[in-house]
């Protein structure tokens, strides 16, 4: 059987089109690929000294998980006289927690260890918004 001209460049199309929605429905060509983009997750570490982790749990970290539910929260509560000692061994082996308290007088003392936020990322604007009027002025 021999095929016409145009019947070679109809089979061209279909093979085409074939291959294109193959390779769109496999997410080799982006497209219709379903990813999960914004949603975040993962494991999320707090250290803290005063609030025990039942207090924390209830209030916090549930409130945390109703708008993220696939980040896990794990909080630690470490002994305030050796606190500080445990963020810093911990922060210098690599192994330090995500969020963590800091005094603002450990400022100073720490901070060729810790990085400021860059402003683009957080107005001062929005930090005086949000949190009270002491998180200004003894962070920003």
């Amino acid at each position: 059987m021999k095929l016409t001209p145009i019947q070679i460049g109809l089979v061209a199309v279909v093979v085409i089109i074939v291959v294109a929605a193959i390779l769109l429905f496999t997410g080799v060509i982006p497209g219709l690929r379903h990813n999960n983009e914004g949603v975040v997750s993962g494991t999320v570490t707090i250290w803290g000294v005063f609030d025990s982790e039942q207090t924390i749990n209830s209030s916090l970290i549930a409130d945390f998980q109703k708008v993220a539910p696939s980040v896990k929260v794990s909080y630690r509560q470490v002994d305030a006289n050796t606190y500080e000692q445990e963020l810093v061994n911990a922060l210098a082996a690599g192994t330090g927690p995500d969020v963590f308290y800091v005094k603002n007088t450990w400022l100073l003392k720490h901070s060729d260890k810790l990085l400021p936020l860059p402003v683009a990322d957080f107005q001062p604007s929005k930090i005086a918004a949000l949190y009270p009027g002491v998180i200004s002025n003894d962070f920003v």
